[in-house]
């Protein structure tokens, strides 16, 4: 009986489990070289074994998942928000946003303290609903936030100078303070009424 190499035997086994190509022949010229000497062959084997294992995770392995921003279609046009911005700025009252509110809206200050705002509010006592219009200058930007309030439930919505909504939170002070961040959709048709709201709020401008 012809004798067959242990090298040969060994690719066999090797090749029935699907090998690349560059790894097989790396391992026929690592087990021909080692032919005649058993423990020379079982170290090149197990040596083989991991190559596979590390090509094949790499093969598996699956691209890290980005965060995507979230563009909104809900916003108060942009030549429409200014003059209302710039009206808060001028006749707007002092108040302030809450130092735990400004944090999950994302204009938390550095001292961790109450954010100072000019703010325009109106009740609407028919509804039991407040709007809240809030310009505040937080580390030289300014950010803009739109509230609506009806009893212990705040609807609050942080945005841009053009109207479009960079986060989006629940207030819920009913038994203790719960703030939850959601998501910038969820709450489109209220943060539009009370975008539109404070528009025809804006006063006309002067003539002569």
């Amino acid at each position: 009986m012809k004798k067959i190499p242990v090298w040969s035997l060994a690719m066999s086994a090797f090749f029935s489990i699907s090998l690349s190509g560059s790894l097989y022949e790396a391992g026929k010229d690592h087990l021909q070289a080692a032919a005649g000497n058993p423990e020379q062959v079982e170290r090149t084997l197990a040596d083989l074994v991991g190559r596979m294992g590390g090509a094949a995770g790499a093969s598996a392995a699956i691209p890290e998942a980005k965060p995507r921003p979230v563009m909104l279609a809900a916003r108060a046009p942009a030549k429409d928000l200014q003059p209302a911005i710039k009206w808060v700025e001028e006749q707007g009252k002092p108040a302030r946003i809450e130092a735990s509110a400004a944090q999950a809206l994302g204009i938390a200050l550095s001292d961790g303290q109450d954010v100072p705002t000019l703010q325009k509010a109106y009740r609407i006592k028919s509804r039991n609903i407040v709007y809240l219009f809030n310009v505040a200058k937080v580390n030289g930007r300014r950010e803009v936030v739109l509230s609506r309030r009806i009893d212990a439930i705040i609807y609050a919505w942080r945005i841009t100078e053009a109207g479009e909504i960079l986060t989006t939170i629940y207030v819920d002070n009913t038994a203790e303070l719960k703030i939850d961040i959601v998501p910038n959709e969820r709450y489109q048709d209220l943060f539009q009424e009370c975008a539109d709201f404070f528009l025809s709020k804006v006063p006309a401008p002067s003539v002569g």
